[in-house]
């Protein structure tokens, strides 16, 4: 388990440049933001599964969510690595880029 999660630290973030897509620094910038968006998503979907999980009745499905629900936090905890790790790099303030993105989800 914590070989997977600590699999985006290993990376060497510090030669990427911040518009990584080259010549197009809208571009970049758009998946930069999708990657926090996808933090918080998966996040959701762990909390929406969780709540619904009692209410799984079959012991395979009931199996199956929970292997999901795994799995999701599991890329969203890599991703936010990633992505912290990237843009903290250019000053970002990551965790108010967090906040805002945060409100779709809560």
């Amino acid at each position: 388990m914590n070989n997977f999660i600590n699999a985006a630290s290993k990376f060497d973030w510090g030669n990427s440049p911040l518009h990584w897509i080259l010549q197009d620094s809208l571009i970049s910038h758009a998946i930069n933001h999708f990657s926090f968006t996808l933090v918080r998503g998966e996040y959701f979907f762990c909390r929406i599964f969780n709540k619904a999980l009692p209410y799984v009745q079959d012991e395979k499905l009931k199996k199956d969510v929970k292997t999901f629900i795994y799995q999701e936090v599991m890329h969203s905890q890599a991703h936010k690595e990633s992505i912290d790790e990237y843009l903290k790099n250019y000053g970002a303030d990551v965790e108010k880029q967090y906040k805002k993105v945060q409100f779709l989800f809560d």
